[in-house]
């Protein structure tokens, strides 16, 4: 199974975060009203590229790491319960860190 979600990180996932950040900064660029030096500008920026770099460097391989583990051992092992733990956590980071760059993309702060 998570093999399987390693793919679809990989196909859908990834690209989607790219094209969020592409699309983002050519929506403030072409805008007459908003400017990449605005601080809510800077700030979605950071967080969107926070979790690009997040996911591609940390939650994609330690998940397919995860997964090639658990075939080696049994999933209640308690080393692959502890990566599964430190995946877990890591993604309520990342989660958090989207959740602050949707109200920052709303509130708009210090426009």
């Amino acid at each position: 199974m998570l093999a399987y979600s390693q793919g679809i990180d990989d196909r859908i996932f990834l690209p989607a975060s790219v094209a969020v950040l592409v699309l983002g900064i050519a929506m403030v660029w072409y805008s007459p009203t908003w400017e990449v030096s605005q601080l809510w500008v800077i700030l979605g920026l950071i967080g969107i590229a926070n979790t690009i770099v997040v996911g591609a460097a940390f939650l994609g391989p330690e998940a397919g790491r995860v997964g090639r583990l658990t075939e080696e051992r049994r999933p209640d092992d308690a080393e692959v319960q502890r990566r599964i733990r430190r995946v877990f956590a890591i993604s309520r980071y990342d989660l958090a860190v989207l959740i602050l760059v949707v109200i920052d993309m709303v509130v708009k702060p210090a426009r």
